[in-house]
């Protein structure tokens, strides 16, 4: 049958002068803006995208002068001088590898290549190899949650859990026991900030958890879930502390801008901005009464201030 082919081919060849037949296991991508040609004489590009995660692609070819340059995990290209290729053999073409995560792999042939010729492939698994992918996707997913309960974030685990079974993913006995695992703790790292986090307050009901960090935000989390309820931004620099009022309503914060930021706990509204302080501020308070706020300051100072 092999043979049939390339005779069927070589008859296309005499007849047509030339023909780039489509790749195996690649099509075309059917967005044509994304489809340009070359201005360097002798050069093409190949530009390879794929929805697919965790995808490597490989050239098997021996090119070191002609690497495959990763822009983001769904598209790479490479840059090829076929004017060698064409005056030896009148073709060029590159063989790659596309290897999954998953270990589910296969081999593609790219499309004989002319010069100053732009071609961008959408890549898509073969039918066969789906299912092993998607089956090891979702150990892969469960693999993650298991290191994350031994690390302690029970919660992001149960997260990674669910994603790895269905209907996300087909059912693994890996996914199930990640989840059976991680639903047994009550665990989190609470992840947002960009920068140090200086301090923290409980909400006197012990619901809420406020963080205040070098990123100059304040974050609200959810202590049952670990999830960020709410991102204060207001301060112009690092914001060192922060506290609630007695009865949780009212939200204070101190940074290094030298400004105090009273926030409204429920809408996350900043209420009012108190100025005063020539340094900044390094640590906040509020009376038993809720009344009064006390701020200390590198410049020295304690100052008191009338909600």
């Amino acid at each position: 049958m092999r043979k049939i082919h390339i005779i069927l081919l070589l008859l296309s060849l005499l007849k047509t002068g030339t023909i780039y037949p489509q790749t195996l296991q690649v099509a075309l991508s059917p967005d044509k803006s994304k489809v340009d040609r070359s201005t360097n004489n002798g050069t093409a590009t190949i530009f390879f995208d794929s929805p697919i995660e965790d995808l490597n692609i490989i050239c098997t070819d021996e090119n070191p002068n002609e690497p495959i340059v990763k822009v983001t995990d769904n598209l790479w290209f490479m840059h090829i001088d076929v004017k060698k290729d064409i005056a030896a053999e009148g073709v060029c073409y590159r063989n790659f590898l596309l290897k999954s995560a998953s270990s589910a792999e296969y081999y593609l042939t790219t499309d004989p290549i002319i010069p100053n010729q732009v071609l961008y492939y959408t890549i898509s698994l073969p039918n066969e190899l789906e299912p092993k992918y998607l089956e090891e996707r979702s150990k892969n997913l469960a693999s993650s949650a298991m290191t994350l309960v031994n690390e302690g974030d029970s919660y992001l685990a149960q997260i990674l859990s669910c994603r790895a079974l269905p209907p996300n993913l087909p059912y693994t006995l890996d996914a199930e026991f990640s989840l059976r695992k991680s639903s047994y703790y009550n665990t989190a790292f609470l992840r947002g900030h960009s920068g140090k986090v200086n301090n923290m307050a409980f909400n006197p009901a012990n619901s809420i958890i406020a963080s205040a960090s070098n990123d100059s935000t304040i974050r609200l989390w959810d202590i049952n879930s670990g999830r960020c309820i709410r991102v204060l931004g207001g301060h112009s620099d690092i914001v060192n502390c922060v506290c609630f009022s007695p009865n949780g309503s009212l939200i204070a914060s101190g940074s290094l801008d030298r400004d105090v930021r009273i926030w409204n706990a429920q809408t996350g509204q900043c209420l009012k901005v108190l100025s005063g302080h020539r340094m900044g501020v390094e640590g906040i308070s509020f009376s038993p009464d809720g009344t009064i706020i006390a701020t200390v300051s590198s410049d020295a100072t304690i100052r008191l201030w009338s909600v």
